[in-house]
């Protein structure tokens, strides 16, 4: 079977195949076997090489929002007939929102920070998990619309960026 799902990274091709039991998996070219030890609940316990990992799983419309080692990836399965060529394929753009339920743990960021893309700027814990909310392109904190401590439902707000906004003279 051949995929291919938009991440904010872009496109991946990933080709599953399945051998007594043990799924062998390409992405975008790296091999990788994979055997599903349980599924429950959103949680899905699995051996990757292996080694036995746990993946929590949310479904937010066309999107498969996965947390797995303290990182979140958001998933979308690229359906040329679906996908419109104006939407940004992160979904984040400059107005940052909860991926997951959860709970604020840290700001690492303040409103005016000028920011690259990839940097950690908020801290939150997820079904047991810390993960770190990076910034999807380079820019300017507008606005933060959370507090450490506060409880988080999948999509509330987290902060506005001004993407690709310069620093002023002098910073």
């Amino acid at each position: 079977m051949h995929l291919e799902f938009r991440t904010p990274q872009g496109r991946r091709e990933i080709t599953v195949r399945e051998n007594g039991g043990v799924w062998r998996v390409a992405v975008d070219g790296r091999e990788l076997d994979v055997a599903a030890v349980s599924v429950r609940d959103g949680v899905v316990g699995f051996a990757l090489d292996g080694v036995q990992r746990r993946a929590h799983v949310a479904v937010n419309g066309a999107e498969r929002h996965v947390a797995v080692d303290g990182r979140v990836l958001v998933l979308r399965l690229a359906d040329e007939d679906r996908d419109d060529p104006t939407e940004d394929p992160t979904d984040a753009g400059p107005h940052l929102r909860a991926q997951l339920p959860g709970k604020v743990v840290k700001l690492l960021v303040a409103e005016g920070d000028v920011v690259t893309a990839g940097q950690p700027l908020v801290i939150l814990e997820a079904m047991k998990m810390e993960t770190e909310v990076a910034a999807p392109c380079g820019g300017r904190v507008a606005r933060i619309h959370v507090d450490a401590g506060r409880i988080l439902a999948m999509g509330d707000p987290l902060l506005d960026l001004d993407p690709d906004q310069e620093p002023d003279e002098g910073e």
